[in-house]
């Protein structure tokens, strides 16, 4: 273990906002969590068919992803392949380079800050803008995210109100509601002026090469960039498979405490 990482923890633990912060976060997460149990039909044993599917798929893992891929081009996706995160971020940015785009508007993707892409498109004079709130507010203040769901769990509403004021010359007070107006007003810039746009995906389909995912469509080039477990085998044309729905259901209230469904 490293020095460096044990300064840090020790420094984490003796904050006492940043503790008080993480309990607020937890509590609040597992009663929104019990709350939207409620109203999920039959939990286990959806928890049960989602573990088999995902099982499923790592099992036949490289099977899946060739049918996906195989799919996508069919319905006249690009499809690229990468090795690794510097392959990765080498072809995104070739991509929008491509398209001379010198902004892109990014949805939430733990991909994509496992590998770094943001500081590979600003090495290439590429501007990246996070788009989901929490990462946008760290992104402001040239931080990390500190956790995989809530980006900016370890700041207060009036740190947030702050770095509005002084990195977006907004004027708002320690308000949410002020903040996430501020942030709306900037970002609907962003998603109306840049060429591309590059988001996570929820979920792949293999059988039909469908992408699931939870962003705006604003950009005229879309660039997408699955984990390569996010794969459901079936779906019909309806898009409403056993395998997607038990998925769509239980992914937004493991993660956020409200139950997901299929759009119609």
């Amino acid at each position: 273990m490293s020095s460096m990482f044990v300064q840090r923890a020790h420094a984490a633990i003796a904050d006492a906002q940043l503790q008080r912060l993480l309990d607020q976060n937890y509590e609040a997460r597992q009663r929104a969590r019990e709350a939207a149990l409620q109203g999920l039909p039959d939990p286990t044993e959806l928890r049960r068919r989602a573990r088999a599917i995902r099982q499923q798929v790592v099992a036949k893992l490289e099977a899946y992803s060739n049918q996906f891929e195989s799919r996508l081009r069919e319905n006249g996706v690009q499809v690229h392949r990468a090795s690794d995160g510097p392959e990765a971020n080498r072809l995104i940015v070739e991509i929008a380079q491509r398209h001379g785009a010198g902004l892109v508007a990014k949805s939430k993707s733990m991909v994509t800050e496992e590998i770094g892409l943001n500081e590979a498109l600003e090495a290439a004079g590429i501007r990246p803008v996070e788009t989901d709130l929490g990462e946008f507010i760290v992104q402001l203040r040239a931080e990390k995210p500190s956790h995989i769901l809530t980006p900016a769990l370890h700041l207060s509403t009036a740190q947030v109100a702050e770095s509005f004021r002084g990195r977006l010359g907004a004027e708002v007070g320690d308000d949410v509601e002020q903040i996430n107006a501020a942030a709306r007003a900037h970002l609907r810039e962003v998603f109306l002026k840049a060429p591309v746009g590059l988001s996570g995906v929820n979920f792949g389909v293999a059988e039909t090469g469908t992408i699931a995912r939870w962003v705006p469509k604003a950009a005229p080039v879309q660039k997408v960039g699955p984990a390569t477990d996010r794969f459901s085998a079936r779906a019909n044309v309806a898009w409403t498979s056993e395998a997607l729905e038990a998925l769509v259901f239980l992914a937004p209230w493991k993660a956020r405490g409200v139950t997901g469904r299929i759009p119609p």
